[in-house]
């Protein structure tokens, strides 16, 4: 019984190591896909048709009057005004570096004499709001705008910070502006 195993087992390994013979075909096989490719001389017939009614179109766009833009821009204009009316009592967060905030004015202007100096870009303002007097730098409409300016500023003036102040919409002055 244990020879059938063995035998049985070697016919297996025989039969599963022995070379397979692929079956080769001599039959040659073609297929005719023309009906699926695209003429490319019409397709480049198409596309030069196309440009010169696009040249036609432009020309004829240039020569038209151009009334009808300046009813887009009155249109415009229109929706413009509507959304400032809509935000007219809304106020908007600006950003200013302060330099200075002290009781002194003769400290002030020392301050912002020496800003002129560090700083040339810089337009720094004394402001007096009882009993304080500040010296601001810029005014930026984000943070991240105001950063610049600031680091150059914290370099010369150890106490610089970065202040927020509130703009009402529709107001040019900084005359208008509330303190947070």
């Amino acid at each position: 019984m244990k020879n059938i195993y063995v035998l049985f087992g070697m016919f297996l390994l025989a039969t599963a190591c022995s070379p397979k013979v692929a079956k080769t075909t001599t039959t040659n096989y073609q297929e005719d896909i023309s009906t699926n490719r695209e003429d490319f001389v019409q397709l480049k017939a198409q596309q030069e048709a196309k440009q010169a009614e696009q040249q036609k179109e432009n020309q004829l766009t240039k020569e038209q009057d151009f009334s009808e833009s300046s009813a887009i821009t009155t249109g415009v204009d229109e929706q413009l005004q509507d959304f400032a009316a809509a935000n007219a009592g809304s106020y908007a967060t600006k950003y200013t570096i302060q330099v200075y905030s002290g009781t002194s004015r003769d400290r002030a202007n020392e301050i912002k004499s020496e800003v002129y100096e560090l700083l040339p870009e810089a337009k720094p303002k004394v402001t007096y709001v009882q009993p304080t007097y500040r010296v601001r730098i810029g005014e930026y409409y984000s943070r991240v705008d105001a950063y610049g300016l600031y680091k150059k500023a914290k370099s010369n003036f150890g106490r610089a910070i970065i202040i927020p102040f509130k703009v009402k919409l529709g107001d040019q002055s900084p005359a208008e502006t509330t303190q947070d």
